[in-house]
């Protein structure tokens, strides 16, 4: 998807981003798109919670670790 240029700020219906998705449900596929997710990486959705928080609540402690690492 991203090599068709997909724009990862997109949001979802509760305003999360790919970033906040990926950090509960596919925290392996962060380390591979960081380069393009980055950005997004203080971004909060519409509960007020950001892609670290999401990782932290869905117990992820990789993604949390390297969500950390990068300046969460």
């Amino acid at each position: 998807i991203l090599r068709h240029n997909a724009d990862v700020s997109l949001r979802d219906k509760s305003g999360s981003t790919a970033l906040m998705v990926l950090s509960v449900f596919c925290p392996w596929a962060i380390r591979e798109l960081w380069d393009d997710l980055q950005h997004t990486l203080h971004f909060k959705n519409n509960q007020e919670q950001t892609a670290l928080m999401m990782a932290s609540i869905s117990g992820n402690a990789e993604c949390v670790s390297f969500l950390i690492e990068r300046g969460s």
